[in-house]
């Protein structure tokens, strides 16, 4: 583990991090202070845990847009996939009508004329 130093919002906080969890988590940090920086410059919220606050809800928010998102999509692909299942099922079932509708002569090649 090493420790990692985020700056958010002119203050300092202290992280025991994975070597290779430290690039994630330093773009993390960066992306909040940003966040923050752009709620308290809007003037909406004056204090530091009213800005904390207000992103948190602004991720969570985002992160049910999301999850939401996911859940039509695999309900939309779900369908899909039982919509093609009944068309093979229709495919087969016509061509095995077409076979079982050929007569033995009909399925002999033609004969070339004399």
């Amino acid at each position: 583990m090493s420790d990692l130093s985020l700056n958010i919002m002119d203050r300092v906080f202290h992280f025991g991090v994975k070597p290779e969890d430290e690039d994630r988590l330093r773009a993390c940090g960066e992306e909040l202070d940003r966040q923050m920086r752009s709620i308290r410059e809007s003037g909406r919220v004056l204090g530091y845990d009213q800005v904390a606050v207000m992103v948190a809800l602004d991720l969570i928010w985002g992160r049910l847009d999301y999850e939401d998102a996911a859940k039509r999509s695999k309900a939309m692909e779900s369908e899909a996939t039982a919509r093609l299942s009944e068309l093979r099922e229709q495919c087969e079932a016509a061509v095995a009508r077409i076979g079982s509708d050929d007569s033995p002569a009909e399925k002999q090649p033609p004969q070339p004329e004399s």
